[in-house]
């Protein structure tokens, strides 16, 4: 039977249509505003798709031959070895029978490297296949600013609104005035993006567009791994089949020490270095590229992130005794300050370093250009030139790659630069291996002639994958190689030494990691305690090193936005009180697990900044842009809460120890203080009692000193900066004398019931005096019914809102204000609230990223209408009273596009049952706006001409007749 034109379900989107399928892909059409959607087939019908009825034999018979190829295919990578042998490092070989008991439960071993790429070229495929089919979308960057000009390459900084970690060396397209150009990303860090193109954006750049192949590095990934199946060298053969045969049953002691670890990496081919936090990773790299660079080996330094190449390439740099040009090189792009103003570090300073006329002549001919016309004969000659300039940079930047006896870049930039993988290296170094995927590793281990070192710790951030399908890409090399598993028995393996000093933390936060994840094999310095006292005795919870705020109590709500990332606005405002009373001469980040969080704290951390310009920026991020780093004192935000069922996997998962490798990474990065900021009642009781580091840290012994609850708030006002913190008593005045600074515009948002006990005196006054100086008022209610009968006439009703927020004039944020009494109820069970603080943040930036978490945009009152007969007149109330679904017969109601902004739709009220939705029409607008006045229908508050409804590029609009034209959005008439 044809499958076109057939009815299938989405657990999301709801019903669609199949439109096509080709290349084992199937295109399904569904309701604006989702469209076309692309899937794998036939795997789609085991997890995204479904039928009414019974599946049609056509998918069956496909998802069964499906499954019978890849147990054909998986029968070629049995974890035993065959009988005939595997090569050992000494050449002899190894009977099977030899092959030791403990091996990866979720990982093949394999006896030759051609089945080892079969396997990962399959994983790649997968992964790449599922990028294709849910990635490129847009990702808008606002703030961009030209760094550096390179003879027509141009490299940008950007921000983003949402974390982005795209790896160096991805390539993108650029969005801008509907036109596309390419271009490449530099590198991510925070939320900052740096990007390069070959086009002039501009100087400044307000806002861009960009969509990425993300699949791009690893289409190249598996193109290496064909060519490494037809041929590769002795430490590739033996990192992808002798990695179980180096355990040592007979030995309980791991090697370990700084000193050893140098010495096993000039002494054998393939060496890993296992290095816990603070442990001295960095120098120990340094020791060992200096000692090969010493017997004459040119060396390859390779690592996951720019930060840990910028930091090793300084590192060998200092510790080297004499630096000659062009002996030392970073190849790509750093971010590290220092690098990019030495005059010959990096491959591309070197090269204007040794032709210091190019860069006059360069600097003079893009002068030049910027008061030339386009179309002038002279412009394409300056063009000419500077692509000769950039061809001769080029040119020696790979020359430099050749000879240098040290090049630091980053695995993606190996995978892509063919400058890498023609020049010659005797040793490769990994950093940060555990955070690669094996087939990047074994890549790696195939460009060194003769010695590999891998270096990171299995018990800090691994792989990140997209696809759960694609098999052993999120386990690291440590565990492939049997290192992880021989850890765990306390077997030592002879690839192996552990870095096992730390000279970081306090010991007591080391000791704690230690006994956690570390098998009890991480020890403190001596002296590290008094080295760390200090922060120790400081504010916040002076005297104590690890401490928990306890959110219990409060209206803490943590909701979850459409990306799945959570966000919580008490627990962002508490972080921020504990880390703005940390002393100024002290280090401060705060860690959140979820990206949404992170954005927030990250604009709370830039207001505070204008506050105190003479202290280092909080420095907020999730854990992943945190791995390399350390502060003085790290909050942990852990962001999850009521009314969530229950945390989210970030905090729990166990699978290949994700959940707590995260939290082992969050805490280590404090010297002296780690704070957890948590729901402790929520959290003791949904989360597992067991095997979850976070758990055990809540359940630590606690003193005074290192518990703060609610009872600690302050029973009157607690100003730092930005932040003010009140009690509800204290809070009235001042809240007050924003709402009547107020100049342009007001925003509130009103969970629960406001009583006449918790009514503000005076509010409702102020509210309708400023709507009188034009100021724009706009109150949302949870419930308008719960609100006093002054507040319900103005308010419009969103069941959605979660949190008491009021914005003023883009600026000014107040959380916990106006005033309400909630409760959660959990299981039936109330949950009293007993602490109700008010808090008050200055800043444009917290007060544009808390509207945009608590949506304050969506203005659309879902409260019923009769005929428009409610106490507020809206467009959106007009819409549910008078159109129906064609569907199922129920009202429609009015929404806001959250991809297209300005757009609008209707959906069914019926919604999950009835997923129908429609493009506003402009005749209903026109009926709504003649419907009010039948005489002359609604006038403009501007100008009081009449308006009229009128469909443009980008949406249905509203527009008065007048001479100035003003237009208006659905929600504001």
């Amino acid at each position: 039977m044809s499958l076109i034109g057939k009815i299938v379900k989405h657990k999301l989107w709801g019903s669609g249509t199949i439109d096509s399928i080709v290349d084992r892909h199937i295109t399904v059409s569904f309701s604006k505003p989702i469209g076309e959607k692309v899937f794998a087939y036939p795997q789609a019908f085991e997890s995204f798709l479904s039928f009414e009825g019974e599946m049609p034999s056509e998918i069956s018979a496909a998802l069964a031959a499906e499954k019978a190829a890849a147990l054909h295919n998986n029968s070629a990578f049995k974890t035993s070895t065959p009988s005939s042998s595997v090569p050992s490092h000494s050449g002899q070989s190894r009977s099977a029978k030899e092959r030791p008991s403990i091996q990866s439960k979720k990982l093949p071993n394999f006896s030759s490297v051609e089945d080892f790429c079969q396997y990962y070229k399959r994983s790649l495929f997968s992964e790449i296949s599922y990028l294709k089919t849910t990635g490129g979308k847009h990702q808008l960057l606002t703030d961009g600013e030209l760094l550096e000009s390179r003879s027509g390459y141009y490299l940008y900084s950007f921000t983003s609104d949402t974390e982005l970690t795209y790896p160096e060396g991805t390539q993108i397209t650029l969005w801008k005035n509907n036109v596309q150009l390419p271009g490449t990303i530099m590198g991510c860090e925070d939320f900052t993006v740096l990007l390069s193109s070959s086009n002039y954006l501009g100087n400044p750049v307000a806002a861009l567009d960009i969509s990425a192949d993300a699949w791009f590095l690893l289409e190249k990934l598996s193109s290496h791994l064909e060519a490494l199946s037809l041929s590769y060298s002795q430490i590739v053969n033996d990192l992808v089949c002798n990695g179980l045969y180096s355990i040592d049953n007979s030995s309980h002691s791991i090697v370990t020490g700084q000193d050893t670890a140098v010495k096993m990496s000039q002494t054998q081919p393939i060496t890993f270095i296992w290095g816990p936090p603070g442990t001295g990773k960095t120098e120990t790299l340094s020791r060992i590229a200096l000692a090969h660079i010493a017997k004459g080996h040119r060396v390859l330094m390779l690592s996951y992130s720019n930060v840990s190449v910028d930091g090793a390439i300084l590192r060998v740099y200092k510790n080297q005794t004499t630096n000659i040009p062009g002996q030392l090189v970073r190849y790509g792009y750093p971010r590290s300050a220092e690098l990019l103003d030495h005059e010959y570090l990096t491959s591309y300073r070197l090269a204007l370093y040794n032709h210091p006329e190019l860069e006059d002549e360069r600097d003079s001919l893009m002068q030049e250009q910027t008061h030339t016309p386009k179309k002038a004969p002279r412009y394409e000659q300056i063009q000419r030139r500077l692509r000769e300039i950039r061809g001769i940079l080029q040119a020696a930047e790979k020359l430099y790659i050749s000879t240098a006896a040290f090049v630091a870049t980053t695995v993606s930039k190996a995978v892509v630069d063919k400058a890498i993988q023609d020049a010659y290296f005797d040793v490769v170094i990994f950093d940060e291996a555990s955070m690669a995927y094996i087939p990047q590793i074994v890549y790696a281990a195939s460009l060194a002639q003769k010695y590999f070192i891998c270096m990171g710790d299995f018990c800090q951030l691994p792989p990140i994958i997209m696809n759960n399908n694609a098999w052993g890409m999120d386990s690291d090399i440590f565990e492939y190689c049997g290192i992880a598993a021989a850890v765990r028995k306390g077997y030592n393996h002879k690839w192996l030494c552990m870095l096992d000093t730390q000279y970081r933390m306090h010991p007591t936060i080391a000791q704690f990691a230690s006994n956690s994840m570390y098998h009890g094999l991480l020890h403190s310095a001596d002296g590290m305690q008094q080295k760390r006292n200090t922060i120790t005795s400081n504010a916040p919870m002076s005297g104590s090193t690890i401490g928990v705020a306890d959110l219990s109590g409060m209206m803490s709500v943590c909701s979850t936005k459409q990306d799945h990332s959570h966000v919580n606005p008490m627990s962002a405002f508490v972080s921020m009180m504990m880390a703005l009373q940390v002393p100024a001469q002290e280090s401060v980040g705060i860690i959140a697990p979820y990206h949404a969080q992170a954005q927030l704290l990250h604009a709370m951390a830039e207001d505070a900044a204008n506050f105190f310009p003479e202290r280092e920026q909080i420095a907020c991020a999730t854990v992943h842009q945190f791995q390399g780093s350390e502060k003085d004192v790290i909050i942990y935000d852990a962001t999850d809460c009521y009314r969530l069922a229950y945390p989210g996997p970030l905090l729990t998962s166990r699978d290949n120890n994700y959940a707590n490798r995260l939290f082992n990474v969050a805490m280590t990065r404090a010297k002296g203080k780690f704070i957890a900021v948590a729901n402790a009642h929520f959290m003791e009781r949904k989360l597992p009692k067991n095997s979850l580091m976070f758990s055990e840290m809540l359940h630590l012994p606690r003193s005074k000193a290192s518990y703060w609850a609610g009872s600690d708030l302050p029973q009157q006002i607690f100003q730092n900066g930005p932040l003010t913190c009140f009690s509800q008593k204290s809070a009235a005045s001042a809240f007050l004398h924003d709402l009547k600074s107020a100049h342009k515009e007001i925003h509130i948002d009103i969970v629960g019931a406001v009583t006449e006990k918790l009514h503000i005196p005076g509010f409702t006054q102020l509210l309708t005096e400023a709507t009188t100086k034009k100021v724009k008022v706009v109150v949302r209610a949870e419930k308008r019914a719960a609100l006093p009968n002054e507040l319900r006439a103005i308010a419009i009703e969103n069941p959605y809102i979660k949190n008491s927020v009021t914005i003023i004039d883009k600026h000014i944020s107040w959380l916990g204000a106006p005033f309400s009494e909630s409760n959660f109820v959990v299981e039936g069970q109330v949950i009293p609230t007993k602490y109700y603080p008010v808090f008050r943040y200055e800043g444009i930036y917290t007060a544009k990223v808390l509207s945009a978490v608590s949506e304050m945009n969506q203005v659309i009152d879902y409260g019923v209408a009769e005929e428009c007969s409610s106490d507020r007149k809206t467009f959106a109330g007009y819409i549910r009273a008078t159109k129906v679904c064609p569907e199922c017969g129920k009202p429609l109601q009015l929404k806001k596009s959250q991809k297209k902004k300005g757009h609008y739709f209707l959906s069914c009220s019926g919604y999950p049952h009835c997923n129908h939705t429609e493009w506003v029409d402009v005749d209903d607008i026109n009926a709504y706006i003649f419907h009010e006045n039948p005489k002359g229908g609604l006038r403009c508050p501007k100008c009081g001409v009449s308006l009229s409804a009128a469909r443009g590029k980008y949406g249905v609009y509203v527009q008065c007749g007048g001479i100035l034209q003003h237009r208006f959005n659905l929600e504001d008439i």
